[in-house]
């Protein structure tokens, strides 16, 4: 089911080998990179693509596949899944995992989802262009699970749904 699998991770390198090691500790073994400029460079990734060769990411929507963004929340992460039919719009726009984490942190507001406080606290910082390792790691971990989850065709959560974890707690 694994080999069969074909998600696009949509990320900065910053992810690259922490989600590549963790795809590779649940059996995901073909994992290769691209940027935006449709060429395979290993160490400067905008993607990441699981066994489907080289995309030019501006044509993702006739590819047919989730794609998967895993987000650096400073004091959480988050992951949204992309399938074929969803609106692709956050994606289109310069600085997406500002306007990614704008969108959640929205969401979070307006429907009132509890223990989500820490997300507007840390979206000064998010804007700014800051980095959390661990909340990189922790979006890896939960980008893993949710694409072995489609390996093997459970449902997940989908836009305008996304996963979430924060810590209320400054650090």
């Amino acid at each position: 089911m694994i080999k069969k699998c074909r998600v696009i991770i949509w990320g900065t390198n910053d992810f690259y080998a922490i989600i590549c090691g963790e795809l590779y500790k649940i059996g995901f073994r073909n994992v290769i990179s691209i940027n935006r400029s449709n060429t395979l460079e290993r160490g400067d990734a905008d993607i990441i693509i699981n066994e489907i060769g080289i995309v030019n990411i501006n044509s993702h929507e006739n590819i047919g596949i989730p794609i998967i963004c895993p987000l650096d929340l400073i004091r959480g992460a988050a992951v949204i899944v992309f399938y074929p039919g969803d609106d692709y719009g956050l994606l289109n726009k310069e600085n997406s995992r500002i306007r990614l984490a704008e969108y959640i942190s929205g969401y979070c507001a307006f429907w009132n989802v509890e223990s989500s406080d820490w997300l507007n606290d840390a979206m000064p910082a998010i804007r700014s262009g800051k980095r959390s390792y661990k909340a990189a790691r922790t979006a890896a971990i939960m980008c893993a699970r949710i694409i072995a989850n489609i390996a093997i065709s459970r449902e997940v959560k989908h836009y305008p749904r996304f996963y979430i974890y924060g810590n209320s707690e400054s650090g």
